[in-house]
């Protein structure tokens, strides 16, 4: 018998997205998730096939599972913090979310590079307050920096530090039953939540939508929405404050300006109420939702009738994701944002919040692309006001980041192959083309 296993890639594709590209994530994240879920798969395999193979063979899958799952968790400590592992491990989320934030990490950097270089002719804030959080954009890339952030919104405070260590302390140390260990532990865990809450609150209601009642309760999972959220408003900060600057220079520099009689300074558009427009768009289907989870909380609905119900519930989700991700601003559809993302487990309340983020960050980078669209076409007015540099930075290039990051492209782990018990599937590493939203080729650059 032979018994097909999934092939392991040899390499990742280097993304050449630049800042005017659709920000898609879908050929890293599925190429990390792929690979991620094997260990689980040489498992099921070995099940299989136990007792059709040697001790050597077992021994060669198990080194395999071993360099797959370091391999993975290595990549997690190289893109810390982006790569946040949870209490409850979940590879494939892990993987999305932190992929999410790179990209949107990569959008805010040059705006936030470019700022510096403009701040230097004419005054632009690079401080923004959001949330009771006075946020330096200059500092968010630094690691320390922004873990301290995510910390304040995870409810992980000086506060809550101490007083976890206390009462570790007390129990190692036998001062406390496990009885009162556990009290106090959940007591301090009500307090973090709290916090958390208070942050996630923050998010309006119609970006949250559902009523944010998740099918599964998670703290972690609601700081990371929270963050990515924040991000999405640095973004709206910062194209705000270069476009207020960027009319300042003209002033500034008139005489330059006006003989170089150059297109005048792009007007931003009023920025949609994206979470309004996706509710409004799956309002019925919410709405007959409701009431099937209503009926599921009648006592004296029979088991019958629960799985009726909850096939419903299912087949709803679905026609409410597809409707979503085929929902459009600007000629785009959510699902040629994000990619086509191969869906881990996770409450609808949870997909829709992503979905609705994605769309919501999409908007900024679109007001973004088109100030930055402008810039390129007076690029003569601003090399001969001294600001040549920042052209530099609108050529990075997101494999740039990944490569300045170490980001591993290589895999060095190889596919088993036991011969008559073990074939493997065949994989394609070829690179997928990049949608673009701008047909000027991306040039790659010299890194920061």
């Amino acid at each position: 018998m032979t018994v097909p296993i999934p092939a392991i890639p040899s390499s990742f594709p280097c993304p050449t997205d630049d800042i005017f590209s659709l920000p898609t994530k879908d050929d890293l994240v599925n190429g990390i998730t792929d690979i991620a879920k094997i260990p689980s798969d040489l498992r099921v395999f070995l099940v299989q096939v136990g007792d059709q193979i040697t001790e050597e063979a077992k021994q060669e899958i198990e080194d395999t599972i071993e360099d797959i799952e370091k391999f993975i968790e290595d990549l997690g400590d190289l893109l810390s913090p982006y790569w946040e592992k949870g209490t409850v491990r979940d590879w494939r989320k892990e993987a999305n979310d932190a992929i999410t934030e790179l990209i949107q990490e990569f959008h805010l950097y040059i705006p936030t590079k470019i700022a510096e270089l403009v701040s230097k002719l004419t005054p632009i804030s690079l401080t923004i307050s959001i949330m009771g959080l006075s946020i330096d954009i200059t500092q968010i890339f630094n690691k320390e920096y922004q873990q301290t952030l995510k910390d304040q919104i995870g409810g992980i405070t000086p506060d809550f530090k101490k007083k976890l260590a206390e009462l570790q302390e007390d129990f190692q140390n036998d001062k406390i039953s496990f009885d009162e260990y556990e009290e106090k532990m959940q007591e301090l865990m009500e307090s973090k939540s709290k916090i958390i809450d208070k942050f996630f609150a923050f998010i309006p209601e119609k970006l949250r939508g559902f009523d944010a009642k998740f099918g599964v309760k998670c703290d972690e999972w609601k700081a990371k929405m929270t963050w990515q959220y924040i991000k999405t408003k640095i973004q709206e900060f910062l194209t705000n404050g270069l476009h207020a600057a960027f009319g300042a220079l003209i002033d500034l520099f008139d005489e330059i300006w006006d003989a170089l009689k150059l297109p005048g300074l792009v007007a931003l558009f009023t920025k949609p109420d994206v979470g309004a427009l996706i509710d409004a768009i799956v309002e019925t289907l919410n709405e007959k939702r409701k009431k099937l989870l209503k009926e599921l909380e009648d006592p004296l609905v029979s088991d019958e009738r629960v799985a009726e119900i909850q096939a419903e519930l299912d087949e709803l989700g679905t026609t409410i994701r597809d409707k979503i991700m085929n929902f459009s601003l600007f000629g785009f559809s959510i699902k040629s944002i994000i990619g086509d993302v191969k869906e881990e487990a996770k409450s609808l309340e949870e997909a829709v919040l992503e979905m609705k983020l994605a769309m919501e960050d999409f908007v900024q980078n679109w007001q973004k692309k088109l100030l930055m669209d402008w810039v390129k076409k007076v690029k003569k007015f601003f090399d001969k006001i001294g600001l040549k540099k920042l052209f530099s930075f609108l050529s990075l290039t997101f494999c740039d980041v990944l490569k300045i990051l170490g980001f591993p492209f290589d895999i060095n782990v190889k596919t088993p192959n036991i011969t008559g018990v073990t074939t493997p599937k065949q994989t394609d590493t070829t690179d997928t083309p990049t949608v673009s939203t701008d047909n000027t080729p991306p040039v790659g650059a010299n890194g920061y």
